[in-house]
């Protein structure tokens, strides 16, 4: 190999290296400026009317089956399963994603869409879970067990957050080719450099 090929072959990888390393700067995490809830932490289940069983342990942690998925605490965190935080209900029922982001509003049963502008789902205090379109189209949504009294609340933000994650989770496959692309590339070009100079 040439000096000047391997100039660039260097070049190239250290191009490489820079744009796969440069990463988005971390989102701040949701405010806790303002009075939270107190909410009841115990055991409940939900059983949808379709997927895993999601299971609210005594400690706040969230499982879809064997996963844990989120967590909450008694004054409304909500962390992600890698416990970092993820969001934050106020004590009038707003909820603040990263960033300040508005993620709806979570009442004793009802929870609204990120403008609030109509519900989105509803508990009711059997535990009967039905969510709502924007005609106000209603689907069943399985039952919770477990979420009486004072729970009802906990129930009705878990139900809501699960709702959330589901909606602002990206599809897996992009996330993954979009990932992979670049390496692939200089890699590719890389060895066509070197194999076009023997």
């Amino acid at each position: 190999m040439t000096p000047s090929l391997r100039a660039l072959v260097a070049c190239v990888c250290c191009f490489a290296i820079g744009c796969a390393s440069a990463t988005p700067p971390p989102a701040t995490p949701p405010p806790q400026d303002f009075p939270t809830p107190r909410l009841k932490l115990g055991q409940a289940d939900w059983d949808p009317p379709s997927g895993a069983r999601v299971v609210i342990r005594p400690n706040g942690d969230i499982y879809e089956g064997n996963q844990l998925v989120l967590i909450i605490d008694t004054t409304g965190r909500i962390f992600n399963a890698r416990r970092q935080p993820w969001a934050q209900l106020s004590e009038d029922g707003y909820v603040f994603g990263p960033d300040e982001l508005s993620y709806g509003h979570v009442g004793p049963q009802h929870a609204s869409t990120f403008d609030g502008d109509h519900l989105w789902l509803t508990i009711e205090r059997n535990g009967q879970v039905t969510f709502l379109d924007a005609e106000g189209k209603r689907t069943p949504g399985g039952r919770w067990h477990g979420c009486e009294g004072p729970m009802l609340p906990t129930c009705t933000a878990v139900t809501h957050a699960l709702a959330l994650r589901r909606y602002l989770r990206p599809p897996s496959s992009a996330g993954s080719s979009a990932g992979n692309f670049l390496p692939e590339l200089v890699f590719r070009l890389v060895v066509a450099l070197v194999l076009g100079a023997v």
